[in-house]
This record gives structure tokens, C-alpha cells and sequence, in this order.
């Protein structure tokens, strides 16, 4: 039944939230922008599928992996 969830989604999202699970960091999600990007609601900031996927990725979804992230994307909002 999961699996019917992730439908349309990229392959290693259930493997993402099972991570997130792991550590016991509490998501909301998935959830569509009008746009139709599949966004996750993580501590207090919004993030692309595919950005916890790319950290999944190399190995640094974890609470240390998700700061630098959150202040990468602070500092982009600024640039504009």
C-alpha cells in the first residue's frame, strides 16, 4: 500500500522518509506545489524532493546535513 503513495515521485523518496523516520525527524509531507513540485515541511523550512533526495545521496540527510542545506537557501534568498 506505501508504495502506492509515491507514485509520480522520484525512486529513493520512500528511502528519504524512511531516513528521516530513522532519526526521528518529524516531516509533513509530501505535499504539491500549484507548479506540481513535491515539497516536504521539515524543521521550519520547505525543501524540494530533490534536495533530500541529493542529500540522502551523499549521505548527509541528517539534522547537520539539513542546517547547511536551510543555510544555503537563506543565503539565496538574500542574492535576490
Amino acid at each position: 500500500m506505501e508504495d502506492a503513495l509515491f507514485t509520480g515521485r522520484l525512486p529513493e523518496t520512500p528511502a528519504v522518509l524512511q531516513a528521516l523516520r530513522g532519526q526521528r525527524i518529524r516531516f509533513y509531507g509530501p505535499l504539491r506545489t500549484p507548479g506540481g513540485h513535491c515539497v516536504f515541511y521539515l524543521q521550519e523550512q520547505i525543501y524540494l524532493e530533490s534536495e533530500l533526495v541529493a542529500l540522502f545521496k551523499d549521505g548527509a540527510l541528517d539534522n547537520q546535513g539539513l542546517a547547511k542545506l536551510a543555510r544555503g537557501i537563506a543565503g539565496r534568498r538574500r542574492e535576490c
